[in-house]
């Protein structure tokens, strides 16, 4: 009964569309991957890919971001759900192995580490006001072209209105650009500098029918995978991070993220002292979010002037050498540390994937020590038994003896 005189407080319901049904059912805490800025023009060839180290890093970095995505808890109980065959008379999981030799996967009932995954998008219109051009256009003498090296005109630009923010700007070279009109070309591919690295990972946002007209459809259709794309930027707005844009207001992510009881946020991608550190930053403005990592590893540094006021002194040094320095070594990674920030390798979190007990692993992240030697170990066949409870390996042996 509703006591006289108290008004009872409404609880927000998530909005059409925001709820995630995942395969996952004994997770009440929640993880999320955020992917920043995995977009061509950050890489080899576009406008903010001047920091590549080559072909060969580059792959490694997707490689590693893609496995990220596909990263499974190790789980006899989901892999003996995901199971289809002939049922037995009675239905029984014990007689199936006897009776009947038709069991195999539907590879559905995977038991991801990361329950959702946001691909974070920078999205600049042309002309846009963070761009040296945007302002050399207008007024050539104040203002350099960003490939310019004159310092009598200025790199930066001091927010006029409270959409672009009071701080100062660096100026970028235009990229991103939502009209595409900023490209290179790989042999006779033509990359979009705002489209996704072509060998990015995006089953995970797959929505089917997708190609179809809306007319096409008598009723409203729900789509679940755990994809999702989180915009950054507008006409009006600079992108600052996967939560907020340059006027402070947010881009939706975190109402989202709450919706989903996501207490877990892991930040990997391109721009590690920029976008990936403001995302990390910002995430501190939520009480919901408990966890917060930095994979360092699978993340790069964009190599653009830092804003004056971002880092400590000692931290803004090191990062302006440009040299990736080890977790345990590192002034910047330090610096994370004291605003309880995780910075840990991939192959520490691999690692506690294998284990049955993950969760009760993540909270002593920080006493892990390295186990596994390389990223390929986990591409490697052990020799092992399977266990009693394993149902697919006990009908494939099962199989051999007839």
């Amino acid at each position: 009964m509703k006591k006289s005189g108290v008004k009872s407080k409404k609880v927000k319901k998530c909005k059409l569309g925001q709820k995630v049904n995942t395969h996952v059912v004994d997770r009440d805490a929640k993880r999320v991957l955020i992917i920043e800025n995995a977009q061509n023009c950050f890489f080899k060839g576009g406008a903010m890919g001047f920091m590549s180290k080559g072909k060969k890093d580059e792959e490694d970095l997707i490689k590693k971001i893609n496995y990220l995505i596909n990263l499974e808890e190790k789980s006899i109980k989901y892999k003996n759900a995901g199971l289809s065959g002939k049922k037995t008379k009675k239905g029984i999981l014990s007689k199936i192995i006897k009776n009947d030799n038709s069991l195999f996967e539907t590879n559905a009932r995977k038991k991801y580490y990361y329950d959702i995954v946001v691909f974070s998008c920078t999205t600049n219109p042309p002309d846009h006001f963070i761009f040296a051009s945007h302002h050399n256009l207008r007024n050539p003498d104040q203002y350099k072209l960003y490939v310019e090296t004159s310092k009598k005109k200025e790199n930066t630009y001091l927010g006029s209105n409270k959409f672009e923010g009071e701080d100062k700007i660096i100026l970028l070279p235009d990229h991103a650009l939502t009209d595409g009109s900023d490209f290179h070309m790989v042999g006779n591919k033509k990359l979009l500098g705002i489209d996704f690295h072509p060998d990015l990972d995006l089953s995970s946002l797959y929505r089917p029918f997708s190609d179809k007209h809306k007319t096409v459809f008598l009723n409203k259709q729900h789509y679940h995978n755990r994809g999702f794309i989180i915009h950054k930027g507008t006409t009006k707005k600079g992108c600052r991070s996967a939560f907020l844009n340059s006027d402070m207001k947010t881009t939706g992510l975190s109402k989202f993220l709450k919706c989903n009881g996501v207490e877990d946020v892991t930040v990997c991608g391109m721009g590690k002292e920029q976008s990936i550190y403001l995302t990390l930053i910002d995430s501190l403005k939520y009480k919901n979010i408990k966890i917060r990592t930095l994979l360092s590893d699978a993340s790069r540094n964009l190599g653009i002037e830092l804003p004056p006021d971002l880092f400590p002194k000692n931290v803004k040094k090191e990062l302006e050498k440009k040299e990736e320095k080890d977790v345990r070594e590192s002034e910047f990674y330090k610096f994370l540390e004291k605003k309880n920030i995780n910075s840990i390798n991939t192959d520490i979190l691999i690692d506690l994937t294998k284990s049955d007990d993950v969760f009760s692993k993540q909270q002593k992240m920080g006493d892990l020590k390295k186990s596994i030697s390389s990223f390929e170990t986990l591409f490697s066949e052990s020799n092992y038994t399977p266990p009693e409870n394993n149902l697919l390996a006990k009908n494939q042996a099962t199989r051999k003896l007839f």
